[in-house]
């Protein structure tokens, strides 16, 4: 195994994973501020949505430091109860540690945070907010210490389920976070939390590559569904050792499942990043398990889509495509699965494959359980377009299987300023036609990253979730026909 760290690549790449400021885009034209006009001014929304309104409500005050909101995910019970999962940190104070990436050892900082959930039952107008319990698997390391990426699942008892990277400190390479964390709730402020997944060795015996078992990073943009028998299956990002020139280059997508085994989806390959895991019922005749996957790579590029046609236990399970080749990808992919069966992704694309600025929001769908995306009537569609805008997007269907999206509007030119910036909400109204609204913008604060959208399946209400930034508050909008 190549052990030499590469210093710059350490320190270029420390930023890349663990930037937390959701402005972080080049300029390409910036100005004095933004004029914000209402998109699609004139064009009704199609019914039932025709008197949609929005109110705007916090979820849990922060600071602007100890902000609340980030990288949220949003689910909706069968009894209608919302849980927002975010993260927040916690204070100034940093955690430090002593770790071989340095070659004079630590200390190395590390941030905390801890791991939220607000709970809205029925009818009530105030959130629960609720903090997980993660000293239970590291009293010494009580918060998490790199977040990269917190997703979740309603599991078939009608729980709440989220995944990210937590626990435990690496020999190597990380302060914390490098185990598989998941965490179930089982009641009002009870949580069974436990880590499936601690190290590369679990992982897999058919992979030819010397090191590629080797490595105690795992969990990075962890993800979660249910699959045909109900039971819960996890994909996750494999680090190895992090930062050595082969474990970073090399990072690979793996599958947990409920048996406890974990196999490959792609592994030593830098493949997974932001990554997607759904569960589509395979049509008649189909070689195919119904498990689906989308991803980037470690360096952003590529949009993958991997369908399960074997034996995941056996090399080559996968078959895979690039369903938009060269196109750099930002933070985060979101797919969605409809009723009519429909699977769709929504990504911010920063740039095209020749690496032209785009900075717009594009949509993807297949109706054939994901094997063909872009021939025929099977086209990608930009949502939105206007200056800098798609960040952050969260897709979800109505019982109609109409699509709808929530994103970040950053402004003219990645100018992302308070006067400027705010959240947007898209309905497709017909293949390549969408209408878009602004929902909320606030001329003094930064707000509308890290949206998540659910929608009311009896009344076709949208619910989101989103960050203000300025003052690190968790919002919600409440959308009303």
């Amino acid at each position: 195994m190549k052990t030499k760290i590469l210093l710059a690549l350490f320190f270029a790449a420390l930023w890349s994973c663990k930037s937390n400021d959701p402005h972080d885009v080049d300029p390409i034209d910036p100005g004095d501020g933004d004029v914000i006009v209402p998109p699609d001014q004139g064009i009704p929304l199609p019914a039932p949505y025709t008197n949609l309104t929005w109110t705007i409500t916090q979820v849990e005050a922060g600071s602007s430091i100890t902000k609340a909101g980030m990288q949220g995910k949003l689910l909706r019970g069968g009894d209608g109860t919302l849980y927002y999962a975010y993260f927040k940190r916690i204070s100034t104070t940093e955690n430090t540690c002593d770790i071989a990436v340095f070659s004079t050892g630590g200390p190395m900082p590390g941030i905390n945070f801890d791991v939220k959930v607000a709970v809205l039952a029925p009818g009530a107008t105030t959130w629960d907010i609720e903090t997980l319990p993660l000293a239970n698997l590291d009293p010494t390391v009580p918060y998490v210490t790199n977040i990269y990426g917190l997703e979740g699942v309603i599991n078939s008892n009608d729980q709440p389920v989220f995944v990210f990277a937590g626990g435990s400190p690496s020999v190597t390479a990380s302060c914390g976070s490098s185990d598989l964390v998941r965490a179930t709730r089982t009641g009002k402020n009870t949580w069974n939390l436990n880590i499936p997944v601690t190290d590369s060795v679990s992982c897999c015996g058919y992979c030819a590559a010397e090191n590629c078992q080797q490595g105690d990073v795992v969990g990075p943009w962890a993800c979660a569904t249910l699959d045909g028998n109900n039971s819960l299956a996890i994909a996750f990002m494999d680090y190895h050792f992090l930062w050595d020139e082969d474990g970073y280059k090399k990072r690979g997508l793996e599958l947990w499942q409920e048996s406890g085994s974990v196999t490959g989806i792609k592994t030593w390959a830098g493949k997974g990043m932001y990554s997607q895991l759904k569960y589509l019922s395979p049509k008649d005749g189909a070689e195919y398990s119904g498990l689906i996957a989308a991803y980037t790579t470690s360096q952003s590029t590529g949009l993958y889509v991997a369908r399960l046609i074997g034996d995941p236990n056996q090399k080559d399970a996968w078959d895979e495509q690039d369903i938009r080749t060269g196109d750099k990808i930002g933070e985060r992919i979101s797919m969605a699965v409809a009723p009519d069966g429909t699977v769709g992704i929504a990504f911010y694309r920063v740039a095209d494959k020749n690496d032209q600025p785009k900075q717009d929001l594009v949509y993807c769908y297949s109706t054939d359980n994901g094997e063909i995306w872009v021939e025929g009537n099977h086209t990608c569609e930009t949502v939105d377009q206007e200056n800098s805008v798609g960040q952050y997007p969260s897709l979800t269907y109505d019982k109609d299987s109409r699509a709808l999206i929530s994103y970040y509007y950053c402004g003219v030119g990645g100018n992302c300023t308070p006067a400027g910036d705010g959240l947007r909400f898209a309905i497709r109204t017909g293949v390549g036609s969408w209408v878009r609204r602004n929902v909320s913008f606030d001329a003094a604060n930064m707000t509308g990253v890290f949206s998540q959208i659910v929608v009311n399946p009896d009344t076709y209400e949208p619910t989101i979730v989103f960050q203000d930034v300025t003052r690190g508050f968790a919002m919600m909008a409440q959308g009303k026909l």
